[in-house]
């Protein structure tokens, strides 16, 4: 099973379908469980693997959230659920679990932003996310994906809405590449039927005529307002130096929206953002240099929606004849 590192104020990463929960399980190989520390939300946990490492994207929550959040990793199916397989060629890479120690209802299901797989060829085919549904106890392998790469990460992105984690309850993600298009079935020849005779057909009585009832109207529904999108004046920053004096700025914004925008980086040692999180309708966000690099900031709004922007920091200097 898995590895837990942290979890950090940040927040992130996907296709949307249901959740259910899975008690339990673990998996024998690939990780080691390590209890979750107390949780903040949005945030993200970090795991590692032989295969990749990466972290579990936490979404807002949906009032208040606590306790902590356990990860584990696994080569194998985790004992009780059965091995992702999709039909068509592909290769199963890596299972990952996800259990919260409280009951916590979240704005989005989980995401996942992960390093490029150890020996997987990408142009070989697509990476995808897929979710094990417990009450149907089969797995959902349109979940997330084809996964997007930036800044040097694969990032799955979550279906937006609002899941319930069950407390002590374990949630199965796995992560697949597909290789090849699903094969279609060769049809099975059917055998000729043989005839035989008609009965005489019995006269139907007819029948009498029955009042038709007056429908009864059906309210209408309130249609759910759509989310205007969630924009960056730059999707792109360069620093030429490190620090505040070759620092630039840009603005994370959604018209109308006044919730909590969050963002999750890669961005560790390279630059630094702030105010890393934040209310809409906008944020004014300054990115710092700390030395030579390339890194990805993701912002979240509470639909699930998300923007990123890349940032690449420079620090060689140029000599003056």
């Amino acid at each position: 099973m898995r590895y837990v590192r942290r979890i950090s104020s940040a927040f992130v990463i996907a296709s949307a379908l249901a959740v259910a929960a899975c008690s339990g399980g673990g998996g024998s190989s690939g990780g080691v469980p390590n209890p979750g520390p107390t949780a903040q939300y949005p945030g993200s946990v970090a795991f590692t693997s032989s295969v990749t490492d990466g972290t579990v994207q936490i979404p807002p929550p949906y009032g208040t959230a606590s306790g902590g959040i356990t990860v584990t990793t696994s080569l194998t199916a985790p004992s009780g659920v059965p091995a992702a397989n999709p039909i068509g060629a592909h290769t199963t890479l890596l299972y990952v679990g996800v259990t919260f120690a409280d009951t916590v209802v979240l704005n989005g299901q989980l995401g996942f932003v992960i390093d490029p797989p150890n020996g997987v060829d990408l142009d070989a085919g697509p990476l995808y996310v897929a979710y094990f549904d417990a009450s149907t106890t089969s797995w959902n392998y349109g979940f997330a994906g084809p996964g997007a790469q930036t800044g040097g990460k694969i990032v799955f992105s979550p279906a937006p809405g609002q899941f319930t984690f069950q407390g002590g309850t374990t949630y199965y993600y796995a992560l697949l590449q597909v290789t090849g298009s699903a094969p279609t079935p060769t049809p099975t020849a059917s055998p000729t039927p043989t005839p035989t005779a008609s009965p005489t057909p019995t006269p139907t009585p007819t029948a009498s005529p029955t009042p038709t009832p007056t429908p009864t109207a059906s309210p209408t529904p309130t249609p759910t307002p759509t989310p205007n999108p969630l924009t960056v004046t730059s999707s792109s920053i360069s620093l030429i130096g490190a620090g505040a004096t070759y620092a630039q700025s840009f603005q994370v914004a959604e018209d109308g929206y006044t919730g909590a925008i969050t963002e999750s980086d890669t961005c560790a040692g390279i630059a630094t953002p702030a105010p890393i999180n934040g209310n809409g309708p906008t944020l004014n966000v300054t990115v710092t240099g700390v030395a030579a690099g390339t890194c990805a900031i993701t912002y979240f709004d509470s639909y699930g929606q998300s923007v990123g922007v890349n940032v690449t920091v420079t620090t060689a200097s140029i000599g003056v004849q």
